[in-house]
This record gives C-alpha cells, sequence and structure tokens, in this order.
C-alpha cells in the first residue's frame, strides 16, 4: 500500500496533496468556521473528503499508507480533532490518520520542526513558536469572535462595520460603502450576508482585499483601518517574546506535532 495524503484545512479553502510512486496530485476545496466551531469535526470532514476524493481519483488509488491534516481550531479543541480523525478513518480509505492544527504544520512547513517562530496570518492569525529546548508556545489563533486581531477576516470585518457607521451617521463616510454594495447587495442587508454565513470569517475576510484597494485610492477610512492592522499585528510578536520567557523558562509542553490519530486494525 502506497501513497500520502496532506491535506491543509483553514477558514477559507481547503487543499490536498497527495504523493505516489507516479507523482504528485493536487485539489483545492473550500474551507470551514474551523474545528472550534459549531459542528466543526462534521463540517471538516466533508471539506477534506471533497478533495481527497478528487486527488484518489486522478491518482487512481483505491487506498493510501498515511493520511496528514493540518485544521484550523485543532488546538481550541482536540477532542474534535480526534472525532475528525476517527471519521475520516471509516470515510478514507487509509491505514492510519493524523491530525494537527494548521497553525503547527505552517511551522514545520517553514522551519522543518526547528526552533523558531512563525506568525501565520490569513483568514485568521496565529503565532506559533517552537524554543531551542523543544517547548512550545502560541499568541492568539482564537477564532474570528474572540481573537484572530489583524487577520483578514478582522480587517474585512471592521471594514464592514466602518461602512455601517458612516451609513447611519456614527462614522464618516467611506468608499467601502460602494465595495459593499458591489459584493454583498444593499447596506442594510449586510447583518444578515455575514452573519446568516455558514463560515461569516470567509465572507469577511473577502472584503479584506476591498479595503486594501480602498486605501491605495485615498481612503481615509481604509487607511486608517491597516493602520490600525499594522498596529494590530505588531503586538503578536511582543506578546509571544513575552510569553516565550515565561513559558519556555518553565518546562513548556512539547510541540503539539499530533493533536489526534486514529489507525485501522489490518490483519495480515
Amino acid at each position: 500500500m502506497t501513497g500520502v495524503l496532506a491535506v491543509d484545512l483553514g477558514k477559507t479553502g481547503c487543499r490536498a496533496a497527495l504523493w505516489t510512486g507516479a507523482g504528485r496530485f493536487d485539489a483545492e476545496g473550500p474551507g470551514t468556521a474551523g474545528l472550534a466551531a459549531l459542528n466543526g469535526a462534521v463540517t471538516a470532514e466533508r471539506a477534506i473528503l471533497a478533495v481527497a476524493r478528487k486527488v484518489l481519483q486522478r491518482a487512481g488509488l483505491t487506498c493510501v499508507a498515511t493520511v496528514a491534516v493540518g485544521a484550523a481550531g485543532a488546538l481550541s479543541a482536540p477532542a474534535a480533532a480526534q472525532e475528525l480523525a476517527e471519521r475520516l478513518l471509516v470515510a478514507l480509505p487509509a491505514m492510519r490518520l493524523a491530525i494537527t492544527s494548521d497553525a503547527v504544520t505552517a511551522h514545520v512547513g517553514a522551519l522543518a520542526g526547528q526552533p523558531g517562530v512563525v506568525l501565520a496570518v490569513g483568514t485568521g492569525a496565529v503565532a506559533v513558536g517552537v524554543g531551542g529546548d523543544g517547548g512550545f508556545t502560541r499568541v492568539d489563533g482564537c477564532g474570528p469572535l474572540l481573537g484572530d486581531d489583524g487577520s483578514g477576516a478582522w480587517l474585512g470585518f471592521a471594514g464592514l462595520r466602518s461602512v455601517l457607521r458612516g451609513e447611519d451617521g456614527r462614522g464618516p463616510p467611506t468608499s467601502l460603502r460602494e465595495a459593499a454594495l458591489a459584493r454583498f447587495g444593499a447596506v442594510a442587508d449586510l447583518p444578515a450576508a455575514i452573519g446568516g454565513d455558514a463560515n461569516p470569517a470567509r465572507q469577511a475576510a473577502c472584503f479584506a482585499g476591498d479595503v486594501v484597494c480602498a486605501a491605495a485610492s485615498g481612503d481615509a477610512v481604509a487607511r486608517d483601518l491597516l493602520a490600525r492592522l499594522q498596529r494590530t499585528n505588531c503586538p503578536s510578536g511582543t506578546s509571544f517574546a513575552t510569553k516565550r520567557e515565561h513559558r519556555f523558562s518553565k518546562a513548556a509542553a512539547a510541540p503539539p506535532w499530533r493533536l489526534a490519530a486514529a489507525r485501522r486494525n489490518h490483519r495480515g
């Protein structure tokens, strides 16, 4: 049995790569709200199966030896990560399966497990690091409701709030209003368009690019939001350094290279 399937599940996209003796096969699909969200393991399973089945079909394989998944929210919801591992082992033709956080896999991809810090900013935002003594720590990565400061979702939400504030007089007018109209429809419908979506963070993050474009065109509100973004992201490094001194010097936990795992029983 050959083949290794790796999956990166974020809040905007889900990517799969399958390595076999015949080469590499790739597929992409939409992400999910994260394992810490309501029914996180169920929605994650659907997203992963959608891309996994594509690459298996393209490769002409009926089974693989190993599946490795980096999933958003796994650090905050290890029980959901284990549930996902068990679900995938039933649904996928794999002998063994391991799941960790996409923040951890980002660190592994960048530094190959060596000491250092990675600040990963996409739809969400998190800083993770491994010390010289092997200790692990993180800053933020708490999701769009309680954290992910300076992320794409953070900027998108801030831009949409500015549109609503300008609309009812709580804030200055902004060209972001036209961008919101083009992307989501009537301003009055924004709460339903964002809040009623299964993945509000992904919807908001889509608007982050509109904020950047408006700032480049000279919109004062958008430029202020980008300045706030910079001030928000910078403390992640400072907070990480402070936390590192506290935790790495006090027998910090080992890096969570694998948060959940499942293995199929096999009789030869």
